[in-house]
């Protein structure tokens, strides 16, 4: 047998047993072919499989939308909504802030924007609305800071408030929303990006503050006894107790805050013959560092390492937060309840006065170095020092208002 014809007569065997031949058998007059020897093959590479990690929220019992249900007033479609170099607001540059847009992020028909959040990149920014009235819808959007354009709506706060706190995880690309019934604390964590659901769980009923990992949350419930409240921190992650607590003082109007560092815990609260109680604890322990009287607490510097409180309505005190030590005040002149927050340099203070009205204050002078004239109901400061934003509620205007340096 020829080497051609031994090839045909293997070929036709190797197709015969595959089906591949569609019924041809191989020819009978032909001997069998001798077996080719056949190489020594390597071992089988084997691929280990990462153990998938579970996902209780495959299926999220609500899905946010795209774009947002409502209609807002239409982003500019040319023209960039801010500038792209945008310059911190210092003391020096204050004076030439001007609204970089009006009416371009306007509530919609009956609603009230309650809190607006800069997200931790500064790009973004958060609305918290309330649709009606406070009966009404509680709803979130998201926007594109540069362009003004919405990025994700999310509404699963039907017939309730819009959440009541919102916490954005120091990677980015989380933020926390809830809200407290007289039963629980609902917590979502979301996307920041695509604002869809991470998890949801259950926390006990009370005032809620978030590290900002976003691993724990620390939450002051009342006791049996009025005059006490208690301090408990869970993992997000198990919802395990970390550490308690007991404080003097009332559970209305508490506010619970981490520093942004993650170091410490603030917890300020009422309490008789009190103007307020501000106590600092260490957040990883729960042991307390030390509590200051007549202060309504008002925030952390960026770096965490001060905290301001407002007294007698005339007075923004600073504390370095290790010590709880009296560092410096800066006077205010106000007919009501003041409240601060410092710029990301800790140079400004953006003063909240009562009569409607904001001023940023240089500290080291002690001057206003901006102000404006109409009416303003509530101010917010981006993380990054560029941009002041300002809220007005009035029948016949109510608008977001985005004041950068030297902008329009």
């Amino acid at each position: 047998m020829t080497e051609r014809t031994g090839f045909f007569h293997r070929l036709g065997q190797v197709l015969a047993l595959s089906g591949l031949l569609a019924g041809c058998a191989a020819p009978a007059d032909l001997p069998p072919a001798p077996p080719a020897p056949q190489p020594t093959a390597p071992p089988a590479a084997t691929l280990a499989l990462a153990t998938p990690i579970p996902n209780p929220t495959q299926t999220p019992s609500f899905t946010p939308t795209a774009l947002p249900t409502r209609t807002p007033t239409p982003a500019p479609s040319s023209a960039v909504f801010l500038p792209e170099k945008r310059a911190v607001i210092t003391a020096k540059n204050a004076g030439q802030l001007a609204p970089a847009q009006r009416e371009v992020i306007a509530p919609d028909q009956g609603a009230s924007a309650l809190a607006l959040d800069f997200s931790t990149t500064g790009y973004q920014f958060f609305v918290r609305y309330q649709q009606g009235g406070s009966s009404g819808d509680g709803y979130l959007r998201a926007y594109d800071l540069l362009s003004g354009a919405p990025l994700f709506a999310l509404d699963p706060w039907a017939g309730s408030p819009p959440p009541g706190g919102i916490a954005f995880a120091a990677d980015r690309v989380r933020f926390a929303t809830w809200n407290t019934s007289e039963a629980a604390a609902d917590v979502t964590i979301w996307d920041t990006i695509k604002g869809q659901k991470i998890s949801t769980f259950h926390a006990a009923s009370g005032r809620l503050g978030f590290s900002p990992d976003l691993e724990t949350v620390a939450v002051a419930q009342k006791t049996s006894d009025p005059a006490i409240i208690a301090i408990h921190a869970l993992s997000v992650r198990t919802q395990k107790e970390l550490y308690k607590t007991s404080l003097t003082g009332w559970l209305k109007d508490c506010v619970v805050a981490f520093s942004p560092d993650g170091a410490y815990l603030a917890v300020a609260r009422g309490y008789e013959n009190s103007d307020g109680l501000v106590t600092i604890l260490n957040a990883k322990t729960g042991r307390e560092v030390k509590t200051v009287y007549n202060q309504l607490f008002s925030g952390f510097a960026l770096d965490g390492k001060h905290f301001l409180g407002t007294a007698h309505q005339t007075t923004v005190r600073m504390f370095e937060t290790a010590t709880v030590k009296w560092t410096r005040d800066v006077p205010i002149s106000a007919s009501g309840d003041v409240s601060a927050r410092y710029s990301p340099d800790a140079k400004l203070l953006l003063v909240q006065l009562p009569d409607r009205k904001i001023k940023i204050v240089d500290i080291e002078t002690e001057q206003s170095v901006f102000s404006p004239k109409d009416p303003v109901d509530s101010a917010w400061l981006s993380k990054d020092g560029t941009v002041l934003a300002t809220y007005t509620a009035d029948p016949n205007k109510t608008e977001i208002v985005f004041w950068t340096v030297g902008a329009g």
